[in-house]
């Protein structure tokens, strides 16, 4: 598997100096997955034969969704064009902004848009962060 966009780790920082001190710093960190997070995980399955299709419907109109929704902390997406399948990897700031979520119409028509262009039905599963290699 591979991602579909690239995915950074980083902070960035930028200040002005005048005089030789710091006028302005601006930090914007990227959120870091920690024990206890809600995760979910979402698998598409598609035709084969459809598979760049659904992918670009995937890019362009399920994921418009996901970004506009203030409840995600970070998603990550995998790819595999060889098995034509796409998996979501979603951090959630409380389990209770995920569940709203899954309850959106919005969001449950453009999974239902997609169900032509599947060879499985779409899943979903819920977890919490166990453990991480830093701990």
């Amino acid at each position: 598997m591979r991602f579909l966009n690239p995915i950074t780790f980083a902070a960035f920082v930028a200040g002005t100096t005048v005089g030789g001190a710091v006028v302005g710093v601006a930090v914007q960190q990227r959120y870091v997955p920690a024990t206890g997070d809600t995760v979910m995980l979402y698998h598409h399955k598609f035709l084969p034969g459809r598979y760049e299709e659904a992918r670009k419907r995937f890019r362009d109109e399920y994921m418009q969704g996901v970004r506009r929704d203030a409840g995600v902390r970070d998603t990550y997406i995998l790819e595999s064009p060889e098995r034509a399948e796409i998996l979501g990897v979603t951090f959630w700031n409380s389990r209770q902004e995920m569940q709203e979520w899954r309850q959106r119409a919005g969001r449950n028509a453009r999974i239902r848009a997609m169900d032509p262009l599947r060879r499985e039905p779409f899943r979903e599963e819920e977890f919490t962060l166990f453990v991480k290699n830093d701990e």
